[in-house]
């Protein structure tokens, strides 16, 4: 397979740029989990598959030295391969014990919400159980309004504009 090693610059042929897009297409494949070859599926089956040079190679039907080392013919995919399966360089990755102590704040943070609003539905039930004996919460008995008053809550005409 001589085609198969000519730079990715070389448009003489097409190979080249085929060769790239295969690459491409199986990394696509492998992110989405829907790898062509009969040996990649079965470590899916198996929750063994992983996305590196060697998969990526297998998938697309290639020779792994074409995308192997630094250097290589098809270098731009090598990199797309390597940023795939660890992460973009630019954004710092937090270490374990910062992501621990990051959820276990968030744990916390979410634990006095949850305790606020069991407090406050505790709150509510004494009000209701008083409300239900007849008492308000100060624990004076709830007197009926007046007829005078409930009419007056209920009136949509503001008194003022007699």
């Amino acid at each position: 397979m001589m085609n198969e090693s000519v730079p990715a610059g070389n448009e003489d042929t097409g190979v080249a740029s085929n060769t790239a897009q295969d690459f491409r297409a199986a990394l696509a494949r492998l992110q989405n989990g829907i790898p062509s070859n009969n040996e990649l599926k079965g470590r899916l089956e198996k929750g063994r598959l992983r996305i590196n040079i060697s998969t990526v190679a297998i998938e697309a039907s290639h020779a792994r030295t074409l995308i192997g080392y630094d250097g290589c013919p098809y270098q731009e995919v090598r990199d797309e391969i390597l940023l795939a399966v660890t992460g973009d360089p630019e954004r710092k990755k937090e270490t374990l014990k910062q992501e621990i102590d990051r959820l276990r704040n968030l744990n916390s943070e979410l634990q006095d919400k949850l305790d606020a609003m069991t407090t406050a539905q505790a709150e509510l039930l004494i009000r209701f159980n008083l409300a239900k004996k007849g008492f308000l919460p100060g624990g004076r008995p709830i007197e009926r309004a007046k007829k005078s008053k409930r009419l007056k809550a209920a009136s949509v005409v503001d008194p003022k504009d007699d």
